[in-house]
């Protein structure tokens, strides 16, 4: 469909939930669940106007897809349209496209809130990939990420990746390298101080590698093997936000202290200074 239907449609933007917002909601659980949809799009009926502009022509005959295909532009915007308008009405649950989060405090409000989810699903008939669903665990994974009921935790296996990144040979290289750093800014303290190097070798797009550039690139990745796990937010805690700068960078932490007077940090946040706000006073 990418050069006969997919220029010709109007994509449905509908957005996917930010990984704020899967965090912001499983923050309530000691419990979790995840269901997997089997075959995701094929299960999402089509009308038969849109069926016919999924026409193809085999050896075998001309085919429509009475159910959305993969390959269809609006597929991923329309698909997390369906699942948010049945499924967003129910608490302490949250949809990624073909995934559904679910949390509890006890066993018996996850036991609750799992019924109600699978009621709607059964309405709706759709089906599960029953092998890929988790149910009733005191720890769930989201995209490299651990959630348990106090803790967020970088999955490690999910880092080696990065620590055997030799030292990058060109921009391309070393911008892909700078973004899968990103991924894990939040855990990262003072992480823009520390890539300051780096960045100022993807400026102008001329590749400059300095000694710098060799420190800083050895330095964060020995920061990513020692990520500290954060705490989920808790508006009942004392909240505390620390900040500090230098000449080429500014970081902050956010963090709760709790009963027992431990701070423990929710997120770490930082940003390199471009040459024009290096010269505010």
């Amino acid at each position: 469909y990418k050069v006969t239907l997919n220029p010709n449609l109007e994509v449905d933007h509908f957005p996917l939930p930010h990984i704020d917002e899967i965090f912001d909601t499983l923050k309530n659980g000691q419990y979790f669940c995840e269901l997997d949809l089997k075959e995701a799009y094929l299960q999402a009926p089509l009308d038969i106007q849109s069926q016919e502009l999924t026409t193809i022509v085999t050896e075998n005959g001309t085919f429509q897809y009475q159910y959305l295909p993969y390959g269809v532009s609006t597929g991923p915007g329309s698909f997390q349209r369906l699942m948010s308008n049945k499924l967003s009405q129910i608490s302490n649950t949250i949809v990624f496209i073909d995934n559904i989060y679910i949390c509890g405090q006890t066993v018996g409000d996850l036991l609750e809130t799992l019924c109600k989810v699978l009621t709607k699903l059964q309405e709706c008939e759709f089906k599960l990939k029953l092998e890929k669903c988790k149910f009733f665990k005191t720890s769930i994974d989201v995209f490299g990420f651990r959630i348990t009921k106090n803790e967020i935790n970088v999955i490690k296996k999910n880092i080696e990746t990065l620590l055997k990144c030799e030292a990058p040979k060109n921009i391309t290289m070393l911008k892909s390298f700078l973004g899968k750093v990103n991924y894990y800014a939040r855990f990262l303290k003072n992480m823009a101080h520390i890539l300051v190097p780096l960045y100022e070798c993807t400026q102008k797009n001329k590749f400059n590698w300095t000694k710098e550039c060799d420190k800083a690139f050895n330095l964060i990745k020995e920061k990513l093997t020692s990520l500290e796990s954060l705490r989920h937010y808790d508006p009942n805690l004392t909240l505390i936000l620390t900040c500090d700068a230098s000449h080429t960078a500014l970081g902050a932490v956010l963090s709760n202290r709790d009963l027992n007077g431990v701070v423990k940090p929710i997120a770490f946040a930082s940003k390199k200074l471009n040459s024009t706000e290096q010269k505010y006073s």
